[in-house]
């Protein structure tokens, strides 16, 4: 059998595609074998580079708080909501179960909104005259994380309850979720005074 020999007159083939300072790292680069090779580190540097100024790249680090900070009103709403429902419908207990659920999501997402609000107000971007009504707006946080937390645990534990004990705190368990609207009221009012009268977290544009 007759091997293949390279011809010498032909110039081995190193690259195909763009190249690493046109492609930005993306060409693919081969041997004299025509077998792809991994990407050189000078190409790896130039594409990361070239991604530094990239918006959709920056938007992801953003503050994460203004992310989550809407689920927990959202749930906990409904959950008010669709707890009163079930106090104006008794022979519907499904209400009663769908508002519990909320009231679980609602706290456990709050905990989430409190963490993220923490970590986001440590960076360097709070000015100074906002700096007590950022202190308020941390202290109804915990104070509305803490009331939820409860509620929500005290909902689930009576899950377990006799029919009777259900019936007997039904109508308390939907005042207490009525007040707790309130505190979630306060808390979110100082977040919006924080960015829309202060502009806590709101980046200037960027410059062509």
């Amino acid at each position: 059998m007759r091997r293949h020999k390279p011809n010498p007159r032909l110039p081995a083939r190193r690259a195909v595609g763009r190249t690493p300072a046109s492609g930005a790292g993306r060409g693919v680069t081969l041997d004299a074998d025509g077998r792809a090779t991994a990407p050189t580190v000078h190409s790896l540097t130039v594409f990361v580079r070239a991604t530094d100024n990239d918006p959709r790249m920056a938007d992801w680090t953003q503050p994460l708080h203004p992310l989550v900070v809407h689920l927990p009103i959202g749930l906990l709403v409904s959950a008010v909501v669709t707890d009163l429902a079930g106090l104006a419908a008794p022979a519907r207990p499904a209400l009663r179960h769908a508002a519990t659920g909320l009231y679980l999501a609602g706290a456990a997402t709050l905990v989430a909104a409190y963490v993220t609000g923490r970590a986001d107000a440590a960076a360097p971007r709070v000015p100074g005259p906002a700096d007590a009504l950022v202190d308020e707006h941390w202290t109804w946080a915990w104070r509305t994380t803490i009331y939820f937390g409860a509620l929500a645990a005290g909902r689930l534990a009576l899950l377990r309850a006799s029919p009777s004990t259900e019936r007997r705190v039904r109508l308390p368990l939907a005042a207490a979720g009525v007040l707790g609207l309130i505190l979630l009221f306060q808390t979110a009012e100082r977040g919006g005074r924080l960015v829309y009268q202060h502009g806590v977290g709101v980046t200037a544009p960027r410059t062509p």
